[in-house]
């Protein structure tokens, strides 16, 4: 019986799976082996990661401690869809802090644009939170209003959806849609990152301390009942 709920379990998250468009980019971030993480993504500073149990496998765990000199980092090459404002969704797993500092930010991912991001996903004051800038200058805050929807909670694992339609951004949290907003973006030529759990390897007060799992990112706008389904594979 046993084994048959097994298998059962195993061919729904297949029949998921064969539901949704490949993605583009694939860090499975599972393999418990920095040789096996594909080729794409460059890492920064490895003696601050290493590999923890995670939801399916072993997770990338980075010990980015607040005023540290050196982050850990992962850097992917800039995307057309991001540049151009085309439509693209991230997708990604991640285990927050054992202590979560409110007014600490935990960058999750950032696209740089002039002298702000043109692009960042975080945490911060308890929230997962989204900004934007398309001056350079302003960043605008996509989130909804403290208090709205539930604080992120300490040494716990979420699913985090990001998805631009080439109008509106949507942030899904654990496949639930939490706000959705149209917004003009921009990123600065020069860009030719995603930098992902830190801003940069050094210098600066912006990076992630947890752990991360099964990013990934796709060159088209995913539909609510896609991040969904999202949400429930490892």
């Amino acid at each position: 019986m046993k084994k048959h709920i097994i298998t059962t379990i195993l061919a729904c998250a297949a029949a998921f799976a064969a539901d949704l468009t490949s993605p583009k980019i694939a860090l499975p971030l599972n393999e418990g082996d920095f040789q096996a993480i594909p080729k794409v993504a460059k890492l920064f500073n490895t003696e601050l990661m290493s590999w923890i149990d995670g939801p399916g496998g072993k997770a990338l765990y980075l010990d980015n401690k607040l005023n540290a000199p050196k982050h850990a980092m992962i850097a992917l090459p800039m995307q057309d869809e991001i540049r151009e404002c085309k439509p693209f969704t991230v997708s990604l797993q991640v285990k927050t802090p054992a202590e979560i500092k409110r007014n600490r930010q935990y960058e999750i991912l950032r696209v740089q644009n002039a002298k702000r991001p043109g692009l960042r996903l975080s945490m911060s004051w308890g929230q997962f939170r989204v900004e934007v800038s398309e001056d350079g200058e302003q960043l605008v805050g996509l989130s909804a209003a403290t208090g709205k929807f539930p604080q992120v909670e300490p040494n716990k694992w979420y699913h985090l959806g990001l998805v631009f339609d080439g109008k509106a951004f949507s942030f899904y949290r654990d496949g639930v849609l939490l706000y959705s907003k149209e917004v003009k973006y921009k990123v600065s030529e020069k860009a030719k990152f995603i930098s992902l759990f830190a801003t940069s390897t050094s210098g600066v007060c912006y990076y992630y301390e947890g752990a991360v799992t099964n990013f990934k990112y796709f060159a088209e706008a995913l539909t609510s009942e896609e991040m969904a389904k999202l949400a429930t594979m490892q």
